[in-house]
């Protein structure tokens, strides 16, 4: 797959999540630390009520500040919707202007346990109810600037990061069995490196990244669904299909088309049962005749 020129981490973050490329979002260097102002897969999925996080670098917590599910509190009593009748309970700021249900998803988050801590000092993943999630790991990338991208280091850091992914898909893919549940998971990079270490350039090992996507019980290895080693998708293109999968609106500003091949791997046939097209808008609604989708934005090369 792709990625964006320059071959810089802030300007392929921001594309990666909003579909939009560096030319339009306005973003070309790693200096520019402020919240992304463009909408995201994390904005169109807060917005409709699913719940999403992200982990990594605190770097993170600036660019996708308003971005993210609120979790927040204020000082004031707790968050507990019997204590509205009780005329002595003070309502704070969290509370204003929430309804009952706001509230009973923030008392139920605040309380939630998702990580363990075994006596050996290991973690294991108890409970995981996002419906959005985004992990960084950046020590690939700082193990490749320091020794290069060929490096011993770098293939013990690819190695231990394999092996944590590994144990962290278990995990989750665990607790799906007793959910009911399946998570999609997706792992691509925002930049390759040059064999002394460094990025930014052209060269193609910088723009060519990997795509990796795993899902238990799907169709995904099937022959119908495989996919060129170097295909023609971009970067920009994983917002796109990540909001069809969610079933929310694609970020507004997104210039991706769908990875249709991962989309009809991924979504039982069953959902997709006709086209509607309306002024270019593409929304996609099953035998029920409810929408599961509604992706707002026009798609050229549809």
């Amino acid at each position: 797959m792709s990625t964006q020129f320059p071959t810089l981490s802030v300007p392929n973050w921001q594309s990666l999540i909003t579909g939009a490329r560096p030319s339009l979002h306005g973003r070309i260097g790693n200096d520019n630390l402020t919240p992304y102002t463009f909408d995201s897969i994390f904005t169109s999925s807060m917005n409709v009520g699913m719940k999403n996080g992200i982990s990594g670098d605190a770097w993170w917590s600036i660019l996708l500040n308003g971005h993210l599910t609120p979790f927040y509190g204020d000082g004031t009593s707790p968050t507990l919707t019997n204590n509205f009748g009780d005329a002595s309970y003070t309502h704070g700021h969290s509370d204003r202007n929430k309804d009952i249900a706001y509230n009973q998803r923030f008392h139920a988050a605040i309380n939630s346990q998702t990580v363990v801590r075994r006596s050996n000092g290991s973690y294991d993943i108890i409970q995981f109810d996002y419906d959005l999630f985004l992990s960084y790991y950046g020590d690939i990338d700082g193990v490749s600037h320091s020794f290069g991208a060929q490096s011993s280091q770098t293939q013990s850091a690819i190695d231990d990061k394999v092996a944590f992914v590994r144990a962290g898909i278990n995990a989750i893919t665990a607790i799906d069995a007793v959910t009911q549940t399946r998570t999609v998971f997706i792992i691509t990079s925002d930049h390759g490196h040059v064999n002394v270490g460094g990025h930014g350039g052209d060269a193609h090992t910088l723009k060519t990244v990997p795509l990796i996507v795993y899902a238990k019980d799907s169709q995904l290895a099937s022959v119908q669904n495989s996919l060129p080693i170097y295909s023609t998708f971009d970067t920009v293109d994983i917002a796109t299909t990540i909001a069809a999968l969610l079933g929310v609106p694609v970020p507004r500003q997104s210039e991706g088309s769908f990875i249709s091949p991962l989309i009809s791997a991924l979504v039982p046939a069953s959902k997709w049962h006709h086209f509607c097209f309306d002024d270019h808008r593409y929304m996609v609604v099953d035998d029920d005749d409810r929408t599961i989708g509604h992706l707002c934005q026009c798609v050229p090369s549809y």
